[in-house]
């Protein structure tokens, strides 16, 4: 049966230690129990510790009337949680059931004062030697706290966390950011690992994002990263923090205002080659430049990158990386899964140098492995697996395979490959269709550089099967219009300077103005007849114009299919 303890009054010393005793004695017994007892166990502890962190007489029982017993009973709770069975126990309970808790002890660590004291440096005791007992406690206390979180691995989005933000995240940045500035991280070297393995976790899911960019995250990792002195795990959390933050439109405007470009080239030529750890460990220096050039890629244009280095990072990094992912049976290559490779390879296919770069590699050919994984993933959502973040990851890699096939089906070297493999094309516009898209995307975070599902099959289909106009004739009353038609084509990061110019534009009464902002018309069908339609389409030319597949399909349409 469940165990369910409660601790009503933490006044009489003697009885509260023992029965952490008597906690910590079941804890090395639990194979006897279940992985819900165990759990349950763990969070009864650990809230009851941190009620007495709050209490007068906390200073007495650690420093004083009880240290020896305290130190005893924590010590024991502290080791058997470092036992490798205890990850096993939080596995095997339910999703809700980890979510609430997740969020019971968040709550919990987020209002204790000593707590937020400790982590603002303002603990207010004037004996040193109390002092220092007292942070120390408050640090394992932390480590603790961070330990059971990141082994819950909670799938977090942004609304349910932003209320921690100011009690939890800006605080957690702090603390870092003090005592790596101040050269101080070998004092709390296990915390600053839990805290930023909670961090890295965390930004993982990106609709959190926004959080870490109010916090300052991206200006205190930059900040960190120019620092010599930090340790390998430091600087593989740190730089992954900053890749998560990259993931995000938002993340990749400040990160571009914070010379983040800049520090990278830095890091990578300064102290990446230099750092003893990765001269030792060579997995190490290789994964961090895996990591490194991702960060480039989602935040520098694809025309600016250098292509020499590109190209090496394409054959000796990501292409090696990706195939390990598709071999993977968990579809991760490291802690990347496929679907964040497959944007990385998205990004680069909007470069037509880098695709054929790409098509030439041994580890990953083109279109063949994309088509296989593609038809692969259909399948596994067709029978929509029962773990909902495993099916979010697999639709968003589907959509970022969509993406890289348009972008291919544009070059006639790789049209007789997608054409003969049509009914993967077909199976996907079949899954365009499914109420699974529907269930799915309000959950995940789609990046601006990534077209829907449904404009990517259209350019497939009309790069593989150009559609003529409906009517090639052209009207002879429009040389005596009165009104002349105009379409306005742009990229829709360039959506605030399209929208000073049709506003200049509007005030003409000759013109009348065709623009998707304003008529919605944002599928291949509806822009062709528009584009077929009109008088005259004015082309807003920048690099975000080149890198975008819509563009480039008007484009082409324009001056090719109607000249």
């Amino acid at each position: 049966s469940s165990i369910v303890l409660r601790i009503k009054s933490i006044t009489d010393y003697y009885t509260f230690t023992n029965l952490l005793l008597t906690c910590t004695k079941f804890l090395f017994d639990r194979k006897f129990y279940s992985a819900m007892d165990v759990i349950n166990l763990y969070e009864i502890i650990l809230k009851n510790y941190l009620d007495l962190i709050d209490t007068n007489q906390f200073i007495d029982i650690i420093a004083h009337r009880y240290a020896n017993k305290n130190n005893i009973v924590f010590s024991s709770f502290f080791e058997s949680l470092a036992q490798e069975d205890t990850l096993d126990a939080v596995r095997k309970i339910s999703f809700k059931a980890r979510q609430q808790k997740y969020y019971r002890i968040l709550d919990q660590i987020s209002s204790s004062k000593r707590i937020n004291s400790f982590l603002k440096n303002e603990l207010s005791i004037s004996s040193n030697n109390i002092l220092r007992i007292v942070a120390n406690f408050c640090g394992l206390i932390l480590i603790m706290v961070l330990r059971i979180l990141n082994g819950l691995n909670m799938k977090l989005l942004d609304i349910e966390l932003r209320k921690y933000q100011n009690t939890l995240f800006i605080p957690f940045i702090t603390f870092i950011d003090k005592h790596i500035v101040y050269n101080q991280s070998s004092q709390n070297n296990i915390l600053i690992k839990e805290i930023l393995e909670f961090l890295n976790r965390t930004s993982d899911q990106t609709l959190t994002i926004p959080i870490f960019i109010n916090a300052n995250c991206s200006q205190a990792c930059l900040r960190w990263l120019s620092f010599s002195y930090l340790n390998a795990y430091e600087y593989a959390n740190i730089l992954r923090i900053i890749y998560n933050i990259a993931r995000h439109d938002e993340g990749v405007v400040i990160l571009n205002k914070c010379q983040c470009h800049k520090i990278l080239i830095q890091f990578n030529t300064e102290i990446l080659p230099r750092q003893i750890d990765f001269i030792i460990d060579k997995k190490w220096y290789e994964d961090l430049q895996l990591i490194y050039f991702m960060i480039l890629i989602l935040i520098v244009d694809s025309n600016e990158l250098i292509t020499e280095s590109t190209n090496w990072f394409i054959a000796y990094r990501l292409s090696p990386a990706i195939f390990d992912g598709i071999l993977s049976r968990t579809y991760r290559h490291q802690k990347f899964h496929i679907s964040e490779l497959m944007i990385i390879l998205m990004r680069l296919c909007t470069n037509d140098n880098f695709i054929h770069c790409i098509s030439h590699k041994q580890y990953f050919t083109f279109p063949h492995d994309v088509l296989n994984v593609l038809n692969f993933l259909l399948h596994c959502v067709a029978i929509e697996r029962f773990d909902f973040s495993v099916l979010s990851l697999d639709v968003l890699t589907v959509m970022a395979l969509a993406n890289i096939l348009w972008s291919m089906s544009f070059h006639d070297r790789y049209k007789n490959t997608l054409i003969e493999n049509i009914q993967i094309i077909n199976r996907l516009i079949e899954f365009e269709t499914s109420d699974i898209i529907e269930k799915i995307l309000p959950n995940i975070y789609i990046p601006r550089h990534m077209s829907s599902l449904k404009r990517s099959i259209d350019g497939i289909w009309q790069n593989l099967h150009p559609s003529l106009p409906a009517n090639q004739e052209i009207n002879s009353l429009t040389k005596i219009k009165s009104i002349c038609s105009l379409m306005i084509s742009y990229s829709h990061i360039d959506i605030d300077f399209c929208r000073q110019l049709y506003n200049v534009l509007s005030i003409f009464p000759e013109l009348s103005i065709s623009v998707d902002f304003n008529n919605s018309k944002y599928l291949w069908k509806e822009i062709s007849q528009t584009i077929e339609q009109t008088d005259l389409v004015l082309f807003i030319i920048s690099n975000n114009f080149f890198n975008s597949k819509s563009c480039r399909q008007e484009l082409i349409y324009v001056t090719n299919t109607l000249k």
